[in-house]
């Protein structure tokens, strides 16, 4: 997954394509994703890079279109398409993706450049 979300950002820069990197920062305390632990850092493959005008927002909720100002950001710059990468698969990249479908806009879901974690049941 890492090697395809970076050969994606590379062909996208070297493109010139729009980058948005999304951020989940959960709100609960024993969340992994709150911002006090360190595992919630973005991974260097998956930095924005600042030189290259790539905006990092921070969300909350499931959805990257929740608490954020992506959807302005999208219209703004003339976006038809997202192409989607990244952690949860069955949470944040299929919400996002749900919901950008809902308003408009094509969606690519990169199956090999998501992923989530081993969900285990006992009882």
């Amino acid at each position: 997954m890492e090697e395809n979300i970076t050969m994606l950002l590379s062909s996208f820069r070297k493109a010139h394509l729009p980058i948005i990197h999304i951020k989940h920062d959960s709100s609960a305390l024993t969340s992994a994703f709150h911002s006090s632990h360190a595992g919630n850092e973005l991974e260097d493959h998956a930095k924005p890079l600042t030189t290259n005008n790539e905006p990092l927002l921070h969300k909350s909720v499931n959805s990257a279109f929740i608490g954020t100002d992506l959807e302005k950001r999208l219209r703004e710059q003339g976006t038809l398409s997202l192409v989607i990468v990244g952690l949860t698969t069955n949470h944040c990249c299929e919400t996002t993706t749900q919901m950008a479908s809902n308003l408009g806009f094509d969606v690519f879901f990169v199956r090999d450049a998501i992923a989530t974690f081993d969900r285990h049941f006992e009882g």
